[in-house]
């Protein structure tokens, strides 16, 4: 009776990878769901809208994704496992023992599997939609353009590292460290921190939602009901995560038309006079330094302007020999630069100054609002 019991736990359990691989290959064929086929909008506010839509129904999906990975456990354990094995069932009276550590060992396989396939959907459904962003915001562009054609081909790998979490490029390029200022090995360390945080608040968050639902239920309730109860913040913690990830891609794949209306925007849509230049690219690496990583659509800029090649020392030399047009040009561009990333840096307190001295609080107020409506909604300058 024993061997035989053995055995149906075995098939069950060999059954597992078979059951996570159909399920996985039916999830990602199923793709298209709630999708249509890629659009390309004329204008830059519907680009934002369609993007914003497909972020929406990605953070929708990784909903989906997180309830299935908690499903999956609760049904093969508690209605495949644990009715084949009675005394494996943690709210019967012979609950205890080999029992006892055989219902753990296979509660934790289980949701490690599933965890796996939650990962392996949530980091291809990233991807799927770097690459529809990046086509959906494409747009015609002059081949013989060297910057242009740099950016064309900085926009997909800079989409891809935001789909994978990769969000911080800390890499020297261009003349330009962003880590200057800063430690490489405390820079990391920070990194790994924050992700450790994320991991510690999700596991207490869970522990603690857990504790409390045993306590107010006690022995009245099944464990497997508690379980399910849990569902709901599993949902929610997937679609926090998966709309910072879409708010990035979304900042990215509009990035270079962005970038290239902020540089028209400023007046430097021919390029940049000889006594403009190191001052520009100053302004730029004051914010990479401040930021301490380089954001693709600060890059962009960077390029547009041509700054990558220059050879102009970065620092805002003298000012004071810039004619009146030159230094509201620069004012406006070291204001700009900040709209162009998700989260909000702060000007370097030596460039405020200068921005201060030139722009006055109605002409800075003005332009701000300016950049912001262009860059978050659209809205034309």
């Amino acid at each position: 009776m024993r061997n035989h019991e053995t055995s149906r736990v075995g098939r069950l359990l060999a059954l597992g990878p078979t059951l996570f691989d159909g399920l996985s290959r039916y999830i990602l064929n199923a793709g298209a769901f709630l999708e249509g086929k890629i659009k390309q909008p004329e204008t830059r506010a519907e680009r934002l809208k369609y993007t914003r839509l497909m972020g929406y129904v990605a953070v929708l999906r990784s909903g989906g994704f997180g309830a299935l990975a908690t499903a999956l456990p609760l049904l093969f354990v508690y209605f495949g496992v644990l009715p084949l094995i009675p005394k494996m069932n943690p709210d019967g009276t012979s609950f205890g023992g080999w029992y006892m550590v055989a219902f753990y060992v296979l509660i934790v396989f289980v949701s490690l599997m599933a965890a796996v396939l939650e990962l392996f959907l949530l980091y291809n459904d990233a991807v799927r939609y770097a690459g529809k962003m990046n086509h959906a915001t494409s747009r015609a562009i002059d081949r013989e353009n060297e910057a242009s054609k740099a950016i064309e081909s900085a926009l997909p790998a800079g989409l891809t590292k935001a789909a994978l979490g990769m969000v911080k490029d800390r890499s020297p390029k261009h003349g330009i460290n962003p880590l200057e200022k800063s430690s490489k090995t405390g820079a990391a360390a920070k990194g790994l921190a924050f992700k450790a945080n994320v991991w510690i608040v999700n596991a207490i968050v869970k522990q603690m939602f857990r504790r409390n639902f045993t306590r107010v239920l006690g022995r009245t309730a099944p464990r497997a009901f508690i379980e399910w109860l849990l569902l709901p913040v599993y949902v929610f913690w997937n679609m926090f995560g998966s709309t910072k990830v879409m708010n990035e891609l979304i900042a990215r794949a509009n990035g270079p038309e962005a970038a290239a209306e902020l540089v028209k925007q400023v007046g430097w849509r021919n390029g940049l006079s000889a006594p403009l230049q190191g001052p520009a690219k100053f302004a730029i690496t004051q914010h990479v330094v401040r930021s301490k990583a380089f954001h693709p659509n600060i890059e962009f800029v960077l390029l547009k302007l041509g700054l990558d090649k220059t050879e102009e020392k970065a620092s805002m030399g003298d000012v004071r020999k810039l004619d009146p047009v030159e230094k509201i040009q620069l004012a406006k561009f070291i204001v700009a630069l900040p709209y162009l990333e998700v989260r909000k840096i702060r000007v370097e307190e030596a460039l405020w100054a200068f921005v201060v001295d030139v722009l006055s609080e109605e002409e800075r107020r003005a332009w701000q609002e300016a950049c912001k409506s262009y860059i978050r909604r659209g809205v034309p300058f």
